[in-house]
């Protein structure tokens, strides 16, 4: 017995099983913030399919699913956004990108392994 079995909802196999990958990049960052971010910049009237990174070819069509390259995405962006998003051009999407500062620090610190027994 472990003492997280007496926890009421809460599934321990579930959270020994999370996936870093799909539920961040895939998930959080692909699926909800970076459309809202495509969609505060559309309303900005900037072109939000320029060429964010050399290997980006078209962000704001992107149909497939790497979580590697979203990731890599989601710092970039981050960094470009801090001159567009300020609080008083658009309070919307200051608080998205003060959201998408509070995921990379997330992402981070799950990204942490444990060197110790």
């Amino acid at each position: 017995q472990n003492v997280f079995w007496l926890i009421c909802n809460s599934d321990l196999y579930g959270t020994l099983s999370f996936d870093h990958l799909h539920f961040l990049h895939g998930g959080l960052w692909g699926k909800h913030i970076l459309w809202d971010i495509l969609r505060i910049l559309n309303v900005l009237g900037h072109n939000a399919e320029t060429n964010l990174l050399f290997h980006f070819k078209n962000v704001i069509n992107v149909t497939f699913s790497d979580g590697n390259k979203m990731c890599d995405l989601a710092k970039a962006m981050f960094y470009a956004l801090l001159n567009v998003f300020t609080r008083m051009a658009t309070p919307e999407g200051y608080c998205l990108l003060c959201i998408l500062a509070s995921y990379l620090q997330l992402d981070s610190l799950i990204g942490l392994d444990v060197h110790t027994e």
